[in-house]
């Protein structure tokens, strides 16, 4: 076990690297500003940019087609890359998208899917929109569909089913688990029309704690109500695939 004066010189060494690494920043920034050149690069690193997108998804029923929508709010700031291991700052707010079906039940497309996992919500507008200006409206592929769940009580978060992309074919749906088809969830004719996503000028949407009232209550944690993720579907899955705020 570490002697206490090991443990001395062990936190004296960090905060030397800390302080080092302060100054090395504050002389980074004051020689960029002294050099009239460099001073619009300064300012694009500690600059802020923000974007809203509205993601729209369509589905099929026999009863006619059920739309429904968010927009949610990403933020990207670039900051000092002194270090490899110091990457931009990303961050998401808003919420999963809400698609009643009315005597059919609920669809609910996560802020989790595609090949990014969790950071579906804030990755797939870059995807989407890789240029510095963004705007316009795109249609996702298949292949970029977010993940799609569904719940026998609404009440319930332990009643959640994940649910294919695909009308009549069921699917091991990535880290979620064994997903059954569109129609065996919610009947035959069932399928997605259309997702789509488009830079907006709206206000981030704020519905789905209507929907699902436990959720504001797990703070992003696992829906198991657990701190820490457990084995199986429901165990993985947390309270941010739905609301991040």
């Amino acid at each position: 076990m570490p002697s206490n004066s090991y443990r001395v010189m062990e936190r004296r060494g960090f905060a030397l690297h800390i302080v080092v690494m302060i100054l090395f920043i504050v002389t980074l920034c004051v020689s960029g500003i002294s050099n009239g050149a460099n001073a619009n690069d300064l300012r694009s690193v500690f600059a802020k940019n923000v974007w809203h997108y509205r993601m729209t998804i369509k589905v099929n029923t026999p009863e006619g087609t059920k739309t429904g929508f968010s927009v949610r709010e990403v933020t990207y700031q670039k900051g000092l890359h002194v270090l490899p291991e110091m990457l931009p700052s990303i961050k998401l707010y808003g919420e999963a998208v809400t698609i009643d079906l009315g005597k059919r039940g609920v669809l609910f497309a996560l802020m989790r899917g595609g090949p990014h996992g969790i950071d579906y919500g804030s990755r797939i507008l870059f995807d989407l929109f890789p240029k510095a200006e963004k705007k316009g409206k795109i249609v996702l592929l298949n292949k970029q569909y977010p993940f799609f769940v569904t719940f026998k009580d609404l009440n319930n978060p332990l009643s959640i089913r994940a649910v294919s992309k695909y009308p009549d074919k069921s699917m091991p749906d990535g880290s979620i688990g064994q997903a059954e088809s569109m129609e065996k969830v919610f009947g035959k004719g069932v399928s997605i029309q259309e997702i789509s996503v488009e830079i907006v000028d709206a206000p981030v949407t704020e519905v789905i704690s209507d929907w699902l009232p436990w959720l504001t209550k797990l703070q992003g944690g696992y829906i198991t109500g657990k701190r820490i993720s457990s084995g199986g579907f429901i165990g993985q899955l947390a309270g941010n695939d739905f609301l991040r705020d």
